[in-house]
C-alpha cells in the first residue's frame, strides 16, 4: 500500500479510488510533526501583505489558503492601511480531484481549467489555477 500511495499521486485522477489520496493528504496534514514543518515553512517565507505567491501542487489547498491569508488575497485595505494593495495567492494542481476538494473546502473564488494559455477570468497562466480568498 505504501508503494502505491508513494507512486500514485501523479495519476490519481485515473485510479479507481482517487479519494484514497485525499484521505492520505488529510491524514498527513493532521500529523503534529507535519503541521509544525508546514507552519515553520510559512514563517520562513516572510510573506508581506500585498505579495503574490504560487503554490505548485496545492493538493487540498490548505497551504494555498494559509498563503492567501498571509498576503491579504481578496482583502481590500482602506486609507491608512496598505493603500489598497491586495495580495494574490494561486493554488496550482494537475489533479481535478484535488482541485475540486480545494475549491469546496478552501472556498477559492476563481477556478479556471484549461490546457494552456491565460485564464480570461483571473489572468492565471497555467493548466489549472485557483485564487484563494
Amino acid at each position: 500500500m505504501t508503494e502505491y500511495l508513494a507512486t500514485g499521486f501523479a495519476g490519481l485522477d485515473r485510479t479507481g479510488d482517487p479519494d484514497v489520496y485525499v484521505r492520505c493528504l488529510r491524514y498527513l496534514g493532521a500529523l503534529p510533526g507535519m503541521r509544525a514543518i508546514k507552519d515553520a515553512s510559512l514563517e520562513r517565507l516572510a510573506l508581506a501583505p500585498g505579495a503574490s505567491v504560487l503554490d505548485v501542487g496545492c493538493g487540498l489547498g490548505v497551504e494555498a489558503a494559509a498563503l492567501a491569508q498571509r498576503v491579504g488575497a481578496g482583502v481590500t485595505v482602506g486609507p491608512g492601511g496598505l493603500g489598497g494593495t491586495v495580495g494574490l495567492a494561486v493554488g496550482l494542481d494537475a489533479s481535478q480531484t484535488m482541485l475540486g476538494q480545494a475549491i469546496r473546502e478552501q472556498h477559492f473564488r476563481c477556478r479556471c481549467q484549461g490546457q494552456a494559455g491565460l485564464c480570461g477570468r483571473c489572468g492565471g497562466a497555467s493548466a489549472v489555477c485557483g485564487r484563494g480568498l
